[in-house]
């Protein structure tokens, strides 16, 4: 087993950047335990330990409110850099055995995680933007999934909105179009709801039911079925602007059409 310290040089005011520098040192003695975050792999005979990251440019950008937000081509961030290296650091090449072995276990990490999401029967099991459209129809009927809207966005690729989160389960769909079906209505509802399945809202609303299980997901569907019929009536309008502040003033304007809280009919 061989033991690093890892370490992240900040270039600007992100969490993580291209311009980044990693730097690695290589330790004689195992890493002690309950020290910092630490990551340990069998299989590579590798362990690393991460040191807190050096946020100096970090708290530079931030201070100056820099939009050009890196500092990597400065001679003060070389001078940086170069401190480290006098105290046995080095920079951690993008070809070197530790980033190809960080690498290789995050794709292994990506792999395992995918294989127990389709075992746990999720519809997406792990997004990618080159999706077949037919892969993400899920527990919708043949009716909702051929709407012409929802079909011409899924063949562009790249899907968000609810359509294209990973909360979904077959089960879940069903239910979701089953309740806003049931709902009264003199619009095309599936046009709506296909329209609604591709927005941004269907998306937060997927977010809210990520770490909730079936049970409360259902009650948090009911509680919220109106909302999302409202919405999706007034993204469907062809005088929606994509904006709040469309989104308001339609509101206002179809006040009569839309539902009141917590009332399903």
């Amino acid at each position: 087993m061989r033991f690093f310290l890892r370490k992240q040089i900040h270039s600007g005011f992100s969490s993580a950047s291209s311009s980044d520098v990693y730097l690695i040192k290589e330790l004689c003695s195992p890493i002690p335990e309950n020290s910092l975050e630490k990551l340990e792999n069998e299989k590579y005979g590798l362990t690393i330990l991460y040191d807190d990251s050096d946020e100096t440019f970090y708290k530079k950008a931030l201070n100056q409110r820099s939009l050009k937000n890196d500092f990597s081509r400065t001679p003060e961030f070389e001078n940086l850099i170069q401190k480290y290296e006098s105290q046995g650091w080095e920079r951690e090449n993008k070809n070197s055995w530790v980033r190809q072995t960080l690498r290789n276990i995050y794709e292994e990490n990506l792999e395992e995680e995918k294989r127990k999401r389709e075992k746990e029967g999720y519809v997406i099991p792990m997004w990618a933007s080159n999706m077949e459209p037919g892969s993400y129809k899920g527990g919708f009927s043949e009716e909702v999934f051929r709407n012409s809207h929802l079909q011409d966005y899924l063949s562009k690729g790249g899907c968000f909105g609810w359509i294209g989160h990973l909360v979904r389960k077959p089960q879940l769909d069903a239910y979701l179009e089953n309740k806003f079906m049931r709902l009264e209505s003199e619009e095309d509802k599936i046009n709506l709801f296909s329209v609604w399945l591709t927005s941004t809202d269907g998306r937060h609303f997927a977010d809210s039911l990520s770490d909730e299980d079936f049970k409360r997901q259902k009650e948090i569907i009911d509680k919220r079925i109106n909302e999302i019929y409202n919405l999706a009536f007034i993204y469907s309008r062809e005088e929606h602007e994509g904006t709040l502040k469309s989104t308001l003033q339609l509101k206002k304007r179809y006040e009569d059409k839309l539902k009141g809280d917590n009332n399903e009919g």
